[in-house]
């Protein structure tokens, strides 16, 4: 099996179960799985660190995920 475990993937989504989903499936994998509920979370956790992917929701509410 393929070690992700260096990998580190942000996601972002408002939905509760989504974000437990997803990030449940990748940490099932060993990616190193950061979340955030909102653009604006997510902003801040993009100032302590840099990810190699991002998941992001296009619709949160407040800032938009677009403009990540």
């Amino acid at each position: 099996m393929i070690d992700y475990s260096d990998v580190s993937i942000l996601v972002v989504d408002d939905e509760q179960f989504i974000l437990d989903s997803l990030t449940g499936f990748l940490e099932d994998y060993d990616f190193q799985v950061f979340r955030a509920e909102s653009a604006e979370e997510a902003l801040e956790l993009l100032k302590e660190r840099t990810y190699n992917v991002a998941i992001i929701d296009l619709r949160l509410p407040g800032m938009s995920g677009d403009l990540l």
